[in-house]
């Protein structure tokens, strides 16, 4: 296991000289998929094209588009929530709970992801203040979608962890932190490679430690110390927070990501 801290995650990026094609496989799915809410149809018309054309300019297989949005249809488009949108996702500046990217290589096979944080219509009300319960739908999703490597284990350790509990979101209300509209628990990226799917997972604690009074590397030293007979990283993380108070990296809204994969393979990040 490899452990990684830093203030900001960024992607190597290079101009393609793609120009913009016909979305082909949009135009081909779009004739037989059916929506069961209007919300669903406009997400999906409004964000597919553009996922399409950033898949060709990365040479993504007509096939490998056609997979790929398939499962953009069945497992993202009916979470993203009311169109237009509700809640107010931290994932990107607009609040929109979607962000595509891609990691532009010279040599072999680029890299399309797909960040959402999952909302549906229950995200924001007394039934689900915090959006603990959409998240948790869309982990048991993805374990049945069968993703090759793919383990919650982690998700829902850290979950448990370092989000909000029942009794801390009753205290809460539904509050959000002073100044901003930030409520948001946790979000994933999907990295689209070759003909599988690679799942990070990110937490914020934000919420949680303002409840708590306790600092990032107290909330993350806990929730590792839980995971020892998994993970044996304590000693890690200590160094990594080392590493982030001395240059003074940690804010209010600091984070923490990880692969979903076997404890033991996978890394974890400080944002």
């Amino acid at each position: 296991m490899t452990i990684q801290g830093h203030p900001l995650d960024t992607h190597g990026e290079k101009a393609s000289g793609h120009s913009a094609p016909n979305a082909e496989v949009y135009s081909s799915l779009s004739k037989a998929l059916d929506f069961e809410k209007d919300d669903e149809r406009v997400w999906w018309e409004r964000t597919t094209p553009l996922l399409e054309r950033i898949m060709v300019s990365a040479d993504y297989t007509l096939l490998q588009r056609s997979q790929f949005l398939t499962l953009y249809r069945t497992l993202m488009i009916p979470n993203f929530g009311p169109h237009p949108h509700t809640w107010h996702a931290s994932i990107t500046h607009s609040g929109i709970p979607m962000e595509f990217s891609v990691n532009y290589q010279s040599k072999g096979q680029s890299t399309v992801r797909v960040g959402f944080e999952p909302v549906t219509d229950i995200s924001g009300t007394s039934r689900d203040p915090y959006n603990l319960i959409t998240v948790s739908h869309v982990i048991n999703q993805m374990s049945r979608l069968s993703f090759e490597g793919f383990d919650p284990y982690l998700c829902t350790s850290f979950l448990a962890s370092m989000t909000l509990s029942k009794g801390e979101s009753d205290m809460l209300q539904g509050a959000k932190l002073s100044g901003s509209k930030f409520k948001t628990q946790a979000a994933f990226g999907l990295d689209l490679k070759g003909d599988g799917v690679t799942v990070k997972c990110y937490i914020y604690p934000a919420l949680k430690l303002h409840v708590s009074g306790m600092t990032f590397y107290q909330l993350l030293a806990s929730a590792v110390q839980r995971l020892s007979d998994v993970m044996g990283c304590d000693e890690l993380v200590s160094m990594v927070n080392d590493y982030m108070e001395k240059g003074g990296c940690y804010n209010p809204y600091s984070f923490l990501g990880f692969d979903c994969i076997a404890p033991s393979q996978s890394r974890l990040k400080i944002y």
